[in-house]
């Protein structure tokens, strides 16, 4: 009885927005180093002086969605596009406050205006092919194999022309490999995942993503690899341990394995995989007790997981067979 899961986090550089209007492009990114509460004060005192001002409310909306006051955002930008109709950049980050509400149909919407208006907004690609790379996962794991290509293709394209647009686009690389990756193109996967670590050599999401390309290609030891690195970039991040651990599991260093599941748990992976890959490893040891406790809380997390539902029999049955 063996079940062991590496974990892979879809799109891992997300959604990019809050952009500011007036601002170099190269300053578009998630991380770029502006106050959203001064952007605030500064553009609130600008619409008092002049309440047709589009670009203040453009980027006092920008603000808002930084701060995550998505209903502000939506409001502000809205009244951006009432007065400027063809405002790609008001476009792009309301359709990012949709988005991060869950309305992924209105943010469809205005990411194709932003395109529309602005073809060479590159955010609004990697915005729009973020939504378009989710429902090709959803449809793939849901074996619907015509809207999973249809949405895989749409998302494919829309990465690659961010990339075309900007080609230090790490977002846009890292996002196009974790697509790549749910489909099993691993060693595509891998080049645009070197392609990021070269753009951001601390990027722990490539690492990660990189090495469970390479677990997926038996390509053990560059797994591991970057797994190491990864912990090394940030060790207070549970993902590299559990598939570090994964692969301890399958080595049958069971010592190990169960040591990097628990930093994982302790590290806020606190999975169902990684409790079930917990108690496959204490149940290989034959510590059962502890297996069961392990398969128990997978099972807290969802109590259909048929792998915590059999490896808790086994560990029960084992059990009651060693009394």
């Amino acid at each position: 009885m063996k079940y062991d899961f590496k974990w892979r986090k879809l799109f891992l550089a997300g959604i990019v927005g809050a952009v500011l209007t007036g601002m170099p492009m190269t300053a578009m990114a998630a991380n770029q180093d502006w106050n959203a509460d001064a952007v605030i004060q500064e553009y609130t005192n600008r619409i008092a002086n002049d309440a047709n001002n589009a670009t203040a409310y453009q980027n006092r909306g920008a603000a808002y969605l930084r701060k995550g006051e998505l209903d502000k955002a939506i409001s502000d930008l809205s009244r951006a596009i009432e007065l400027r109709p063809d405002y790609a950049d008001a476009y792009n980050n309301r359709g990012n406050a949709y988005q991060h509400k869950g309305e992924d149909k209105q943010a469809m919407a205005d990411y194709n205006k932003a395109i529309q208006y602005d073809p060479n907004n590159f955010v609004a690609y990697n915005n729009r092919g973020h939504i378009e790379a989710h429902l090709a996962d959803y449809y793939h794991h849901s074996e619907q194999k015509a809207y999973a290509d249809k949405y895989y293709a749409e998302a494919l394209r829309d990465f690659s022309k961010a990339i075309e647009l900007k080609p230090d686009y790490k977002e846009a690389y890292l996002n196009r490999g974790g697509l790549r990756s749910i489909f099993n193109h691993e060693q595509e996967a891998i080049s645009d995942y070197t392609r990021t670590i070269e753009l951001d050599p601390t990027n722990y999401d490539a690492y990660v993503s990189r090495g469970t390309s390479y677990d997926a290609l038996e390509k053990y030891d560059l797994a591991m690899a970057d797994y190491n690195k990864a912990i090394e970039i940030n060790p207070n991040e549970g993902l590299a341990y559990n598939n570090r651990g994964h692969i301890y599991l399958n080595q049958e260093k069971y010592d190990w394995a169960i040591r990097d599941f628990k930093k994982a748990i302790d590290n806020g992976d606190g999975s169902m995989y990684t409790y079930t890959n917990l108690g496959t490893a204490y149940y290989s040891v034959g510590q059962y007790d502890e297996a069961i406790d392990a398969y128990t809380c997978a099972l807290s997390i969802n109590q259909n997981f048929r792998p915590a539902l059999e490896g808790l029999q086994s560990a029960y049955a084992a059990k009651e067979r060693r009394r």
